[in-house]
């Protein structure tokens, strides 16, 4: 079956542009084919935490910070989001601490 000149060429293209969208979201941290599960946490003060960041539990990375912003009741509250990977258990318990990769004396 032969696929003439303009076919092979459109073929590559757009390849090399899904390559391209796949290569930035990995870079990013972002995995297309893993579902995530979303929270949120409402902080007075957010140091050092930025978009992107891991999210660890017990060591091991199991999501990433997605957006941080102030509420919008005027409150001087930040809300962050955090995406987690589907399939990880997260109690009701459960709290999220904002820690410095540094710091030890939590083991």
């Amino acid at each position: 079956m032969k696929f003439s000149r303009e076919v092979k060429i459109g073929l590559l293209v757009t390849g090399a542009v899904a390559g391209l969208l796949y290569g930035m979201n990995f870079l990013k941290g972002v995995d297309l084919f893993t579902g995530v599960d979303t929270y949120y946490a409402l902080y007075k003060r957010v140091d050092g935490l930025t978009p992107s960041s891991d999210i660890l539990m017990s060591g091991l990375k199991v999501g990433q910070v997605k957006k941080i912003e102030f509420t919008k009741d005027k409150s001087g509250l930040v809300l962050v989001t955090l995406q987690i990977r589907k399939g990880v258990y997260v109690s009701k318990k459960a709290t999220a601490s904002i820690i410095s990769s540094d710091y030890r004396d939590w083991e």
